[in-house]
């Protein structure tokens, strides 16, 4: 099993490794949101809450780096004090174990709202169909609520798997998962509809196949879903052992969702 800090520097390792593969999807999702057709969009052409949302989230995704690199040299560097770089990073109150707790819960649960919102929209604005996704979300808010509550109020050190903390985060990853797994696949059977539709209008190339950008788009949302699905899942069952292996996959879980919401936008 991993120790505290070995985990911790594990975890900013895998951090820093998809934190560039994010900066690439930023990038290709600023280009999407800002030109068309080779031109820039119009003012009246961006969409400005995809836009202000993608920027505040890679802000968040970069802070959460900042701060890690800060907790770092402040447990190996600085600290010299009884219990090592272990006392520093059992230190669940302090500004930035709470910091780093609050950027990966926030950009799990500001996603899964896009993600939201797309299917909403995908659905023309159908609030029928997304009071389940709707219902489940509002649950892993109040989960990250009560997490970030109980531990700025722990006095003893300890780790993200002490005993007050469990349920709630227990329940915010499950909701997660179910959320994930519900809106993607109402997204791709959506898409896969309009693609059967559209199919009986298509023109055939010359090798006799039918060609399509939403079976191309449905791809991508799929294994890229698939990737984030999976490292929730992962953070779950180590949360759940109790393993420091929690903050390795933790942290792949909020860089991941990075990368699967720029194929959503």
């Amino acid at each position: 099993m991993f120790s505290l800090p070995a985990a911790e520097l594990a975890g900013v390792f895998i951090e820093i490794y998809f934190y560039g593969l994010n900066s690439i999807s930023f990038a290709f999702c600023l280009h999407s949101l800002l030109t068309t057709g080779g031109r820039r969009r119009r003012r009246d052409e961006i969409n400005w809450i995809m836009l202000i949302i993608g920027c505040i989230l890679f802000f968040v995704a970069s802070l959460d780096i900042f701060v890690a690199f800060a907790r770092c040299l402040q447990a190996f560097v600085f600290y010299n004090g009884p219990g090592g770089p272990t006392a520093v990073f059992s230190e669940l109150e302090n500004w930035t174990t709470l910091t780093l707790s609050f950027t990966t819960l926030f950009l799990t649960v500001s996603g899964d709202g896009v993600l939201i919102y797309r299917c909403w929209i995908v659905y023309n604005r159908s609030w029928k169909v997304v009071v389940p996704s709707i219902l489940v979300w509002l649950t892993a808010v109040v989960s990250m609520i009560l997490i970030l509550q109980f531990q700025a109020s722990l006095q003893a050190a300890g780790t993200v798997t002490s005993s007050k903390l469990v349920l709630p985060n227990r329940i915010f990853w499950v909701a997660s998962i179910i959320q994930n797994l519900l809106t993607t696949t109402l997204i791709v059977e959506r898409i896969r509809r309009v693609d059967r539709e559209n199919s009986k209008f298509s023109a055939l190339t010359t090798d006799g196949q039918k060609t399509s950008d939403l079976r191309k788009v449905m791809r991508r949302i799929i294994e890229s879903g698939l990737l984030y699905t999976l490292s929730v899942i992962a953070t779950f069952i180590t949360y759940t052992c109790g393993s420091n292996s929690l903050y390795v996959t933790s942290k792949a879980v909020s860089d991941n969702f990075l990368v699967f919401l720029s194929c959503v936008i």
